[in-house]
């Protein structure tokens, strides 16, 4: 999106802002007075004796919320980061960033990597705290992936192991058969990057809910879904092409390249370059199914943060009424669980939703559809804090 036309989408935009801003202290005002709510709140103590009454952070996180509304319609009445200011780094450090040899080495780093999941996952010690594949997996991969791509750009591309594989092997068929091979379909342009959504949840489910009575996943059960990953993407790499899977349907490259559109440096071609941080999510949402990789990602955050909490109980309702029907503890927690995840989800996308449609009754907005793109990448920088 151009400037000049998210510009008149805020100006129109900005009405809608003024107007939550009046309603807001009447919301706070609601949210306390509401015990229910007040008790359910997102955040959770780790102590129980902080000499800080329970009330102060209730009433310190409604007064954030005010001010925050208050600060945006009336400070901030011009967009400020969809002018990205790229400028090329030397021409030395792109040269030695994509020379065949870097992309060599990290492609190998990758698939060592990988190998040694599979292998730890199977033959490694049982114990998941100490065992290679869940550490590295669930915490160096998912967690520490998505800050090193807001830090330095989107380097898993060139770690990418499935990657790293595919072009290999494509490497050496074509020079055996004399000819550069091309995929038997084209990558379906509506489909988008809901293959990506859609494994993203899989991948919380598996991580979250997976789990026999929250023991949480095995290093076998990991080993097993690498495998299952593994032969889901070299079937669409061999379909639809190794490039246009990655950057469509490839459920860590498009996650990891999301949050890499946070960062300060960025590559172009064969440029590395410097623009101002945050500026490029701006353009990030164009692709169909983007809406549906930050609703989801945003849907499993707050589920994480809330099954302990807020959702306890109502979780632990749906799982009784499940086992009093005959189903096993590990099956009535799994269900229940996925329920509510599916749930939260939902509601993340509706209450999303209601917000653009809110915007739509502005005088000369854009269409429905337009605006949900121009302004789902609002959400992608608070999903970087609450990891």
């Amino acid at each position: 999106m151009d400037t000049t036309s998210c510009r008149c989408v805020w100006t129109r935009g900005h009405a809608v802002i003024r107007r939550l801003a009046a309603l807001s202290p009447g919301f706070g005002v609601a949210l306390l007075a509401w015990p229910a709510a007040a008790s359910a709140h997102a955040f959770e103590l780790g102590r129980e004796d902080v000499p800080i009454p329970v009330y102060v952070f209730i009433w310190g996180a409604a007064g954030i919320l005010v001010l925050s509304f208050i600060a945006l319609s009336v400070l901030w009445r011009r967009t400020q980061f969809e002018d990205e200011r790229w400028r090329p780094l030397p021409p030395a450090l792109s040269r030695w960033l994509t020379h065949p040899a870097t992309e060599i080495v990290a492609g190998a780093i990758g698939v060592g990597l990988l190998g040694v999941v599979v292998w730890s996952g199977f033959f490694g010690v049982n114990v998941p705290i100490v065992n290679f594949s869940v550490t590295f997996v669930w915490i160096s991969f998912w967690l520490g992936g998505v800050f090193a791509s807001v830090l330095f750009g989107n380097v898993y591309r060139a770690l990418n192991p499935w990657r790293a594989i595919a072009r290999f092997v494509a490497f050496m068929l074509s020079g055996s058969l004399g000819r550069r091979l091309s995929p038997p379909f084209s990558y379906p342009e509506r489909l988008g990057r809901w293959p990506a959504a859609v494994g993203l949840v899989a991948f919380v489910w598996m991580e979250l809910i997976s789990g026999v009575n929250g023991s949480g996943v095995t290093p076998h059960a990991t080993a097993i879904a690498t495998l299952v990953y593994n032969l889901y993407t070299f079937c669409g790499m061999t379909l639809f092409g190794i490039e246009r899977w990655v950057s469509r349907a490839d459920t860590f490259s498009v996650y990891f390249a999301m949050f890499s559109e946070l960062s300060p440096l960025e590559m172009r071609g064969n440029r590395l370059g410097i623009r101002r941080p945050l500026s490029g999510v701006t353009r990030w949402a164009r692709v169909p199914g983007s809406i549906a990789v930050v609703v989801a990602t945003l849907g499993a955050t707050v589920f994480d943060g809330a099954h302990d909490g807020a959702l306890q109980r109502p979780i632990a309702t749906v799982y009784e009424h499940f086992t009093r029907l005959g189903l096993s503890l590990g099956s009535a927690a799994r269900i229940a669980d996925t329920l509510f995840l599916v749930g939260v989800i939902a509601a993340v996308a509706l209450i999303f939703w209601i917000g653009v449609r809110g915007m739509e009754t502005v005088e000369g907005s854009p269409a429905l559809s337009q605006l949900g793109t121009r302004f789902v990448h609002s959400l992608i920088p608070a999903q970087v804090r609450s990891l």
